[in-house]
């Protein structure tokens, strides 16, 4: 799993105004739910604003030296040798193209890192249900473990409230969206809204099923049925 980097990251040395859009180069760095960069653009693990309106979280696609310079940290590069994103270029799912409105055929948009680093997620909702439509299988998911999995999965990745998620459990590929988030206040931390944040181990995940979704979801243990109690606007 994709841990996001602790380091000090180094300032973008990226020249272009506007990035090209192509998809992203595997599924396993689709489902990392991260915006794939040329590492000579952006750092690893870096949070930006995709057309100044969406947030995420860079993972780069990096050569074998590069993996072989971060092998003693806590960064996992993409080993990938034959540049499937060029600098100037970013790869997003097809998850995240249709949350932000992006296409494959000629698009560029813009993408700059956050003035200040964005704020921690006190709970995040997740609606949750088959990425194939009509599928239906005997199982019913534990919210408390999938829950789990995804605060191990994702801690450190920034989420916005409306975004649309890729996630695997138990071997079936999910569609989530994000219904709602809230933000840990701190002191003296100037506000940046609260509809986007990043995942921390100690936030608080609520799965709920999607109502047009055959998947069967065990209610969790440790809390009131899917109580919605945050803010549902996107950004």
């Amino acid at each position: 799993m994709y841990v996001p980097s602790s380091l000090p990251c180094p300032p973008s040395t990226n020249v272009f105004d506007r990035f090209s859009v192509q998809g992203a180069p595997s599924d396993a760095l689709a489902f990392s739910n991260c915006l794939i960069v040329n590492p000579s653009d952006f750092a690893q693990g870096q949070h930006v604003l995709v057309k100044q309106s969406f947030p995420l979280t860079t993972r780069c696609v990096s050569t074998s030296s590069a993996q072989s310079h971060m092998s003693n940290t806590n960064v996992e590069y993409s080993h990938d040798n034959t540049g499937k994103v060029p600098q100037g270029s970013i790869g997003a799912s097809a998850t995240q193209r249709q949350w932000i409105g992006l296409s494959l055929s000629g698009d560029s948009v813009t993408v700059e890192p956050f003035s200040q680093p964005p704020p921690y997620l006190e709970s995040i909702d997740i609606e949750i249900g088959f990425l194939k439509r009509g599928l239906e299988i005997a199982e019913a998911f534990s919210a408390d473990e999938m829950a789990q999995n995804f605060l191990r999965g994702f801690s450190g990745t920034v989420f916005a409230s409306g975004e649309i998620l890729l996630f695997e459990f138990h071997g079936q590929t999910l569609k989530a969206t994000v219904k709602g988030v809230q933000v840990v206040e701190l002191p003296n931390q100037r506000s940046m809204g609260n509809t986007f944040g990043v995942i921390m181990e100690k936030t608080d995940v609520t799965f709920m099923k999607d109502p047009s979704s055959a998947l069967k979801l065990k209610s969790s243990a440790k809390k009131y049925p899917w109580s919605l109690h945050s803010t549902m606007h996107s950004p």
